[in-house]
């Protein structure tokens, strides 16, 4: 009989709903009769409306601890999860327990992964192991520095310390007096302390929100336009999103942007928006990120996942860290590094990428997009890498790396694909390290300057703007090399290719000091690549006569005077 009222008393304490609402459209409060006037008396009043703490008889049991399967279901309610795990390997959780959904929902999320064969759901859970169930929630990356201030650091389990350390380090923890407590058990109270302090905002009601309160911002319902905002934290799209939709009209995101849901419907960034780093880390569907009309997203990070993820628009550095295919869409990209092996990425022939930087194995990537260059690390191996006229480099260790038409590209070396991803890659040299000095073949190929008639032309490393009278003819840019150069490709924004007989590739010699002249005329290169307004901007790629081949840039900029 005891059994079975514990047993009732945790299934109404936790899973019978009572008037909690999102801060974000809520209502008032129950009334217990045990609420604390202490420390944890806000973060109770606010855990009870957002749904995450429910009460039984009138009590709200501050001082009780959480076991393993409630702090689940609390989880769960606050990040709307719906996708389930199977739970055969456990053998703890039967179909008929109160908390089976829960536990099926929370090993989906990943946030409870077990021991052994089992998931412990009746245990109380212990403070260094929610500190890592919320970790695990929030995408928090693993911190080796030591939180000073407390005096049982040493304590915290060889498992749990970077979780844990992580939690304390972002300021969601405090302790007492000193003391994490890392083995004592939470209680209500801890709990509810510790979410206010993390999640400040709910956002439960689908539609178009223009106000929020300050702090991180969980969304857990698909149909939500945030707009004319500012998120002065993380903004975290939760599992509750599904396969729905969410929107940034002009959101500027101070801290993260984590991705846990949303579908191929996608998650749009439009406007004046400024996300700082993106983490995409559904774990249950395919899921689509786009950038529309200037929106900035300086890194995105593909961290978990089953299904592909689809980028699309401008976007700065990609980072892979998962086996999750990944295609670019109308993309332009300025960096991408792969470190997890299995991975695939497909680069559409509307998206452009200046650099990928491969650091696993058995990696592919294809599609008919322009990828400027890849280099394959030491630590790379049995990939494949097709895109059309890249470049791609091979460290000193690196093994089993192929291009187009399947040609293997020996370690320490340099090829170029071919156009046609059937036809072999063209294996240049193997890589050096230029000489300071020395003989004309071993410089580094350099661009030295550039003119073009009286126009204003300045330049930068390798990239040329030139500044002319629209009101003028444009006159032929003469760019100056350290070498004898040849014109291998010229192409723009507009992923077009230009003809290289109209255009002048034949090379002045003047004095060894001076370098050597290429005069390319401005006017066919505009014609052929159907520009219909300067402002556009060309790349050019030269080759010298030992193999070395140089991208610059040439930006065509009107002048306003």
């Amino acid at each position: 009989m005891r059994k079975l009222i514990v047993f009732m008393l945790s299934f109404i304490m936790v899973v019978l709903p009572m008037t909690a609402m999102a801060e974000v459209g809520g209502t008032t409060n129950p009334v217990f009769s045990d609420m604390p006037g202490d420390w944890s008396t806000e973060a109770l009043q606010n855990a009870i409306k957002n749904g995450l703490l429910t009460g039984f008889d009138g009590k709200i049991m501050p001082k009780d601890n959480l076991t393993r399967a409630q702090m689940a279901a609390i989880i769960n309610r606050a990040f709307g999860a719906t996708g389930k795990a199977s739970l055969e390997m456990f053998a703890d959780v039967k179909a008929g327990d109160w908390f089976y959904d829960d536990m099926a929902k929370a090993v989906s999320m990943g946030t409870f992964k077990g021991e052994g064969n089992k998931l412990n759901p009746n245990a109380p859970i212990t403070r260094e192991e929610a500190f890592v169930v919320l970790v695990r929630a929030l995408k928090l990356s693993s911190s080796d520095v030591i939180p000073t201030g407390f005096v049982d650091s040493s304590y915290i389990s060889t498992w749990a310390k970077n979780e844990v350390f992580s939690l304390i380090n972002a300021g969601y923890v405090a302790g007492s007096n000193g003391y994490i407590n890392p083995k004592n058990n939470i209680t209500r109270a801890e709990f509810a302390k510790i979410m206010d302090n993390i999640i400040k905002v709910y956002v439960k009601e689908a539609g178009e929100h223009t106000t929020l309160s300050t702090g991180n911002v969980i969304v857990n319902v698909p149909g939500v336009t945030l707009k004319d905002l500012t998120i002065s934290g993380d903004l975290i799209v939760a599992d509750g999103v599904g396969d729905g939709d969410l929107i940034l009209d002009n959101v500027n995101v101070s801290g993260r942007m984590v991705v846990r849901g949303g579908g191929i419907n996608s998650i749009i960034i439009r406007g004046d928006s400024k996300v700082g780093r993106l983490i995409i880390s559904r774990v249950d569907g395919a899921i689509r990120v786009v950038t529309e009309d200037g929106a900035i997203v300086d890194v995105v990070n593909v961290d978990d996942g089953l299904d592909q993820v689809i980028i699309e628009g401008t976007v700065g550095d990609v980072e892979i860290e998962t086996e999750v295919p990944v295609i670019f869409i109308n993309a332009k990209v300025e960096s991408v590094v792969v470190s997890a092996s299995n991975a695939q990425l497909t680069v559409d022939e509307n998206s452009k990428v200046e650099q990928i930087i491969v650091e696993a194995s058995n990696i592919t990537i294809d599609g008919e997009g322009k990828v400027k260059e890849i280099l394959a690390k030491s630590t790379s191996s049995d990939s494949s890498f097709t895109t059309p006229d890249t470049l791609i480099t091979t460290e000193e260790g690196a093994s089993g790396i192929s291009g187009t038409g399947g040609v293997e590209i020996p370690e320490g070396t340099t090829a170029k694909n071919d156009k046609d991803p059937d036809e072999p890659a063209d294996i240049k040299k193997p890589v050096s390290t230029p000489s300071k000095g020395g003989s004309d073949k071993e410089k580094e190929l350099e661009l030295k300057s550039a003119s073009m008639g009286d126009a204003q032309v300045d330049v930068t490393g390798n990239i040329i703007d030139v500044y002319f009278d629209l009101n003028k003819s444009p006159g032929t840019i003469e760019a100056v090399f350290n070498k004898r150069v040849s014109i291998v490709e010229i192409s723009t924004d507009k992923n077009v290719d230009i003809e290289f007989k109209d255009v002048e590739d034949t090379v002045e010699e003047d004095l060894p000091d001076k370098g050597y002249t290429l005069e390319m005329p401005i006017a066919t290169i505009i014609t052929q690549s159907h520009l219909d307004f300067f402002g556009d901007t060309v790349y050019v790629t030269v080759r010298d006569n030992d193999g070395q081949e140089l991208e610059f840039t040439i930006n065509l900029i009107p002048n306003q005077d």
